[in-house]
Parts: C-alpha cells; sequence; structure tokens
C-alpha cells in the first residue's frame, strides 16, 4: 500500500505545474457556458426547455447529452496522452520499473490517478450544473426556475451513468497512452472513434455495443423529454465489462514489459 500511495504522490508531483489541472477545470466551465449560451438563445422558442418540464432537469440533461455524444471521447484522449506523456517525454519508464516496487504497481497507481482526474472533471462538471441554472434564471425569469426542485439527484444519477459508461474508453486510451510515446495516437483514435460512431449510429445495431458509442445512450432519449433515469442500464453493464476486460489486459501487458 505504501508505494501505491507513494506512486499517487509522484504523480501529483509531476502534474501539479501542467495544463492537465487547468483542463479538468476549465473544460466542465466551458461545457457549461455553452449551455448557457445554447439555452438562453433558445429560450424563447420553446424548443429547449418544453413548456411543463422541469427546467432544472432539461439543463442536466442537456448537459450530459453534449458531454457523452461528443466530449468525453475526446477529454478522455488528451488527458490520458498528456499524463502518460511525462514519462515518454523523459524517457522516464525505466527509472519507474527500477523502483523497489512490484512492476504490477506502475501501472496500478497510474491507472488510479487517471480514473481518479476523470471523476473529478466529471464532479466538477455536474457541481457548476445549479451555478449555470442560476445564472439562466436570473437572465430569464420567466423560466420561473424558482417554482420547481432542483432535482440535483438526477444530475448525479447521470453523472454516474456518464461515468460508468465511459469506463470501456478510459481503459483503451489509458493502454493506448501508456504503451506508445506519440500523443497525436491517442487523440487522433478518439477523433475517428467519435466520427465513426456518429456516422454509423443508425445503421448497424452492433454499434451500441461498443465502448464508443455507449456514454452517448446515458440520458436515454430526447433531452428535452427525459424525466427521469434508471442508473444500471445495458450501456453502463457494458461500460463496466469493456472497462474491467481492456484494463486487465493493459495491466497484463505492462506486467510483462521489457523497458530497455
Amino acid at each position: 500500500m505504501n508505494y501505491l500511495l507513494r506512486g499517487l504522490r509522484a504523480e501529483y508531483l509531476k502534474t501539479h505545474r501542467t495544463i492537465v489541472y487547468w483542463l479538468l477545470l476549465l473544460c466542465p466551465l466551458a461545457l457549461n457556458i455553452l449551455v448557457v449560451l445554447i439555452i438562453h438563445e433558445e429560450s424563447d422558442t420553446g424548443r429547449i426547455i418544453r413548456k411543463g418540464m422541469n427546467p432544472w432537469i432539461a439543463i442536466y440533461n442537456i448537459n450530459f447529452s453534449l458531454l457523452t455524444g461528443v466530449f468525453i471521447i475526446l477529454f478522455v484522449a488528451i488527458i490520458n496522452s498528456l499524463l502518460n506523456n511525462i514519462e515518454h517525454k523523459s524517457n522516464s519508464w525505466k527509472h519507474l520499473y527500477a523502483i523497489a516496487q512490484p512492476r504490477w504497481a506502475v501501472y496500478f497507481h497510474k491507472s488510479l490517478f487517471s480514473i481518479g482526474a476523470l471523476l473529478f472533471a466529471m464532479l466538477v462538471f455536474s457541481l457548476m450544473q445549479p451555478l449555470s441554472g442560476m445564472l439562466l434564471n436570473a437572465m430569464h425569469p420567466d423560466l420561473k426556475m424558482g417554482d420547481y426542485p432542483m432535482e440535483f439527484t438526477h444530475s448525479i444519477k447521470l453523472l454516474m451513468k456518464a461515468f460508468i459508461s465511459t469506463l470501456g474508453i478510459w481503459s483503451i486510451h489509458q493502454w493506448i497512452t501508456f504503451r506508445y510515446r506519440n500523443f497525436a495516437l491517442s487523440v487522433g483514435i478518439g477523433i475517428i472513434a467519435l466520427v465513426s460512431v456518429e456516422i454509423i449510429d443508425g445503421f448497424f445495431d452492433w454499434i451500441n455495443y461498443i465502448p464508443y458509442a455507449l456514454p452517448g445512450q446515458n440520458v436515454g432519449g430526447d433531452p428535452r423529454k427525459v424525466t427521469s433515469v434508471t442508473v444500471f442500464t445495458q450501456e453502463v453493464w457494458l461500460g463496466l465489462g469493456w472497462g474491467m476486460a481492456i484494463w486487465l489486459m493493459g495491466f497484463w501487458d505492462a506486467k510483462r514489459r521489457d523497458v530497455v
């Protein structure tokens, strides 16, 4: 346990002066601002927040639809690349494997730090949503958001679904960025996967079972109409299964890796 704690502390020290932490804060902020602008522009049309629907739930749905449908793949690819590229740039893998610790601990603590960063960003994203709602209420009092319960549990459920269903994507990019030093490789794969899923979706049923298509199914329908969510649905279980299977393959590869 001590070497895991030392490993996590070392990861923090290596990254605390990098752009990583700014991204963990600014990306959730930017997405919340984008949703505020979208709703602001469409507030008079009633196409985003429909009459009779709780506006808080509509805000949560739209936020998570944008996050899981578009941004999460690129975010995971970039964050994992930044975290693991530190060792690649400094050629310090040999040093890490030479430290008095089990070989598996290297991949384990780097994975733990990476998944913690992803969870932190999602929590920040979720916690910013009530502030977005308050800002929208100040800009458009006619939304009468004060007349509706905030229903923050709805946002937490969407957060849980988004996080677990993204584990398959995260494990793929954690393995790729751990294994290869090419920063653009992970990002490129993420972009290709995002575009492919958007194009193929609707043509083939099997697309709904691959890791990159799972997060986009989280809201469960038109975000302007969905009023309740169930956490443990098909895409969540598939995300958990893909995540565990691919992470274990990366873990096995890291244990037998020959660093020269």
